[in-house]
């Protein structure tokens, strides 16, 4: 009898082990296995094995330039999704109109695969057929047609722009559900106490949201860092490098150049700059648990 005891209390010990344990094998196939690679393949140099392709990475100022557009796009990108996707949350909470239509309407731009929203936002801003320049020009904010994405001063802002409208559905679901977890019963007792809309939103909802909203800039940021396929769409990292983000040049040496160690030594770069939001992500659930 005591056997079957400890034979039940080991399985049940036993027991989330084995349910983590595919988890764990396709984490390790799909992402250890092929880091591990890319390691070993930035190592790799024609006489040996040497750091001479992080040597030459860290000394190459077209790296230098994708990183720091890489940032500014992340930036930019990650507080346009932030204020962007809160502020359509905060519209679309309240009891309106045709509620479930538009909830849906403002989901469509993340529905489609990133190169969906780059063609469309390529055609809209073509210098010679582009819709963009045919409004401004009708309401008579410029005389002539502008090649936006051709334009070394306006390419990097108008890849920004369509990113955040491709990307701000997921912080505005998420800043929704938020929001309706906030109690009913702290907006009537400010409004007993005579707080208007904006201390409400000061002293309530941004307090109630802190927790989500650290989660999702993180969460963002990553995304952002790592951020390839709307910018391959519309610019391929063009006019020049201006564009150009540290995903299009792993790209670039990779598959254009068949520089596969060189490539391989960015993206372990990339990987590394991603430590940094990575480890304050899980710092701040470990926190909170």
């Amino acid at each position: 009898m005591s056997s079957k005891v400890r034979f039940s209390l080991s399985s049940e010990k036993a027991a989330p082990y084995v349910f983590v344990l595919p988890g764990v094998i396709a984490l390790a196939v799909l992402i250890v296995y092929p880091a591990a690679l890319a390691l070993v393949n930035s190592l790799q140099v024609p006489n040996g094995w040497s750091f001479e392709n992080y040597h030459n990475i860290l000394n190459d100022s077209v790296v230098w330039q994708a990183l720091w557009n890489t940032c500014i796009f992340a930036l930019f990108s990650v507080i346009g999704h932030y204020l962007l996707g809160l502020a359509i949350a905060l519209l679309i909470n309240h009891q309106i109109y045709m509620e479930s239509f538009f909830r849906v309407c403002f989901l469509i731009p993340w529905m489609f695969p990133a190169v969906v929203p780059g063609i469309i936002w390529m055609w809209m801003l073509h210098g010679q057929f582009g819709i963009i320049n045919a409004l401004l020009q009708g309401f008579g904010f410029i005389d002539r047609y502008v090649s936006w994405l051709g334009n070394p001063h306006t390419a990097l802002p108008m890849v920004i722009i369509a990113n955040i409208w491709r990307g701000f559905p997921i912080l505005m679901v998420t800043f929704l559900a938020g929001l309706q977890t906030i109690p009913e019963e702290l907006y009537d007792a400010a409004d007993v106490d005579g707080a208007g809309s904006l201390k409400k939103f000061w002293y309530i909802t941004l307090p109630h949201l802190r927790a989500v909203s650290i989660v999702m800039l993180l969460i963002d940021t990553i995304w952002q860092f790592n951020s390839f396929t709307i910018v391959q769409t519309m610019t391929q990292g063009g006019p020049g490098n201006t564009t150009q983000v540290l995903a299009t040049l792993i790209y670039k040496y990779a598959f254009n150049y068949n520089m596969y160690e060189v490539g391989s030594a960015l993206g372990i770069l990339l990987l590394i700059i991603m430590l940094i939001p990575g480890s304050l992500y899980v710092y701040n659930v470990v926190k909170n648990d």
